[in-house]
Order: C-alpha cells, then structure tokens, then sequence
C-alpha cells in the first residue's frame, strides 16, 4: 500500500527541482553578463606590471645600450636584446614577451636613463626603464 502512494513523489520532486533551477537559470545569466564587465583587466594595469617585471630585469642588466628601435643589455652572462617583433614588445634571445599589441617602439637614452615610448591605439605612453 505504501508504495502505490510514493509514485507520484518522485515525480513532484522532480518537478519542483526543474521549477527551481528554471527560476535561478535568469539570475544566473545576469550575473555572469554583470560579472564579464568586470573581468577584463585594463591595458594600463597590465603595462603597469609588464613594465615593473622590465625593470626588474634591467636593474641586473650590465652594458646597457640602445639604438633607438632595440636595447641591447648583458643579463645572467647573456647578451641579450629588447624589440619589436610582430606588435610584441619581446627580450631575445627566448620570446618572453614584455608589452603586447604594441604599434611602435621607441626607446630614448638622455641624462643616463633609459626611457621607453610606445605608441598603443594612437597613445604615446613614456616608461623609464633603467639607468645607464
């Protein structure tokens, strides 16, 4: 007799827990839409820490030069270079990659520091990057 009577339960739970989660399904999505907004790290906070991790780098580099478009610098018994190569801002020799979707580079040596230019979506920004 008990069981003729427990049928018609799972039934109903099952459509009770289908009637929740139809209902969550909306405030779930306007969460995530809410929330997609706020991942996405600005380009300047990335360069921000980029350039940080640069001039780390640099602050162990000995022979430091530059022509204009590339640095050379002596890093870990390394000779080493910092260019542009294919819209990324990369130390050679290795593809560590510093800036990325970079337009143009420039790199300026007056007063004995080392000054990067690099021009982003029409944006100049200016980095000082390490003492010569």
């Amino acid at each position: 007799m008990c069981r003729r009577f427990r049928c018609g339960a799972v039934t109903a739970e099952l459509l009770i827990t289908l009637m929740i989660t139809s209902l969550l399904i909306p405030v779930t999505m306007t969460v995530l839409v809410i929330l997609k907004g706020n991942m996405v790290m600005p380009a300047d906070a990335q360069d921000t820490a980029a350039l940080q991790q640069l001039r780390k780098i640099m602050l162990t580099a000995e022979n430091i030069t530059s022509d204009g478009e590339t640095v050379f610098f002596t890093a870990e018994n390394s000779e080493r270079r910092i260019r542009l190569v294919n819209g990324n801002l990369i130390i050679q020799p290795g593809t560590y990659m510093v800036l990325t979707q970079v337009d143009d580079v420039y790199w300026e040596t007056s007063d004995g520091i080392i000054a990067l230019y690099y021009n982003r979506s029409g944006i100049v920004r200016k980095a000082v990057i390490a003492n010569v």
